[in-house]
């Protein structure tokens, strides 16, 4: 408990409650020295990542207790006060989950969703009045808890060393299904064989799926996105590296799909690669091991977007028109 001072001079108590409020008595117990509060955020949630088909029912009845039911509980004894005081705010915390549903946490973002749904049935409820209802659809915020996250997805990402032995006659075509459509690339399969038989290894074993194209550049004569990280950072690899290939008289026209590695850093090539939109000028240190063939207006359309806070390195910076890879498959011929 503390006291917080007034502009009178005067103080108000501030408490707190320990109470599980994904429980009715919780709930219960939270409201029965809440009073008649004036404004009410919903803010509690949890969140993991778990592939939907290990999602249990109980993981289902826990986050919807959790994220959802919390806050159904507390609305519903807040509104009628509000109603009768003509004045009162409700506002759930949501995320931008609610309409682009994580596909490494389904059960997250159907909660998140139902808050958006909540809100809005009970703010036509209290139209006409002084109580408003609200949803907050908040992006990604660098939490302890994000961070934890982050890494968690990272380290799951690890995966087996490509096979020794590649196929040096196959030809291989990739698909690179994203939320903003398909992309489509012929790989250099007898110019680059061992970057092709890494990239193929790792998209049969589901590695790029659900990661984001985290940099954009669009200026200096270097116009790229570039993906294939999991931590989303820059900073993230399969566990493994590999030497470049195909670099004499290496250059980088639209439509490239090249191996990003770590500035001044020979042969650090991991699992980081970009797509080039617009013919760029860059040095022959980065492995072409692909053609676009299909795609190439969405990655144009999101550099017409820009990009928001700059990178700390590298230059460029995280694309405003958000790109997400969902999967991707190879087919070979």
């Amino acid at each position: 408990m503390a006291q917080k001072p007034t502009a009178s001079g005067s103080s108000e108590k501030i408490e707190g409650v320990a109470a599980d409020l994904a429980t009715a008595e919780g709930v219960a117990a939270l409201l029965d020295r809440a009073g008649e509060p004036d404004i009410l955020v919903n803010n509690l949630g949890i969140f993991e990542p778990k592939p939907f088909g290990e999602i249990t029912d109980a993981d289902w009845h826990r986050f919807f207790d959790t994220n959802v039911l919390s806050g159904i509980r507390m609305s519903r004894h807040v509104l009628p006060m509000m109603r009768q005081r003509n004045w009162g705010r409700i506002v759930f915390i949501s995320s931008e989950s609610a309409l682009n549903i994580p596909v490494e946490m389904i059960h997250y973002g159907m909660t998140k969703t139902a808050q958006l749904a909540i809100s809005r049935g009970l703010a036509e409820t209290t139209a006409g009045t002084n109580v408003t209802v609200n949803t907050v659809l908040a992006g990604p915020t660098d939490s302890e808890g994000v961070g934890t996250f982050v890494e968690q997805m990272a380290a799951a990402r690890k995966v087996s060393l490509p096979s020794a032995t590649p196929n040096y006659k196959a030809t291989y075509t990739a698909t690179m299904n994203t939320n903003r459509g398909a992309i489509v690339i012929d790989l250099l399969n007898s110019q680059a064989t061992c970057t092709v038989n890494s990239f193929v290894h790792l998209a049969e074993a589901a590695f790029f799926n659900s990661t984001p194209c985290f940099r954009l550049s669009t200026s200096n004569g270097v116009y790229i996105l570039q993906c294939g990280d999991p931590t989303g950072k820059g900073s993230g690899g399969p566990g493994y590296e590999f030497a470049n290939e195909n670099l004499t008289g290496a250059t980088y026209p639209a439509g490239t799909l090249a191996m990003a590695n770590v500035s001044g850093a020979a042969n650090s090539n991991g699992s980081q690669f970009f797509l080039v939109y617009k013919n760029s000028s860059l040095p022959p240190d980065y492995t072409p091991f692909g053609k676009i063939v299909s795609g190439l207006n969405i990655l144009q359309t999101v550099a017409k977007g820009g990009y928001g806070k700059p990178l700390s390195s590298g230059g460029g910076g995280a694309p405003k028109e958000k790109v997400e890879i969902e999967s991707v498959t190879i087919k070979q011929t």
